[in-house]
């Protein structure tokens, strides 16, 4: 991460607080985020460091995003109950849990957009691009929730989302996310 995408590493290390273990699988390994405990993720050991460094990535822009949303809801509490079919789940979702998917996957995209763009690349790619469609015409995003990760953003390389080549664009809500 250090490498890739130091300005994920630079936030992970300010915010991520606890790291619980879990009993591997056989299957992918779970790494289920700890809502009700602010920094803290739970994660089966996977096969290899990369794929620790993605799981601990993308559950980490769930706690960045649950923080934001206790300051900031970004799904109104007034709109209709939607669900929302997204690539990575065969089951339709809620709103709040699509927005955390695609903004988990929007760092799973930036990271292998760093590393080397392929086919991992291109599917998370393409999942965070659907997912945002999906939530921008939903209707249950406040204001807060906008801009949620645009497909421009996500399609867009990296050095070409600001002059700074920093990720201000890929950010949720620019004023509240790294």
């Amino acid at each position: 991460l250090a490498e890739a995408v130091p300005s994920y590493l630079t936030v992970m290390t300010e915010g991520l607080r606890a790291v619980i273990p879990l009993r591997a699988h056989s299957s992918p390994a779970p790494a289920p985020t700890a809502r009700p405990a602010a920094g803290s993720v739970a994660i089966a050991l996977p096969a290899s460091d990369d794929a620790l460094a993605e799981l601990l990535l993308h559950e980490f822009q769930h706690v960045k995003l649950d923080g934001l949303a206790r300051l900031h809801p970004m799904v109104s509490a007034s709109a209709r109950p939607v669900l929302l079919r997204v690539p990575w789940q065969p089951q339709p979702s809620p709103v709040p849990d699509v927005l955390h998917g695609a903004y988990a996957f929007l760092g799973r995209t930036d990271l292998r957009r760093a590393i080397g763009p392929g086919q991992s690349y291109r599917r998370y790619q393409s999942w965070v691009r659907t997912a945002t469609e999906s939530l921008l015409t939903s209707g249950a995003l406040t204001p807060a929730g906008h801009p949620a990760p645009s497909p421009a953003a996500a399609a867009m390389p990296a050095a070409n989302r600001c002059p700074s080549g920093d990720r201000k664009s890929t950010r949720l809500n620019s004023s509240h996310i790294t």
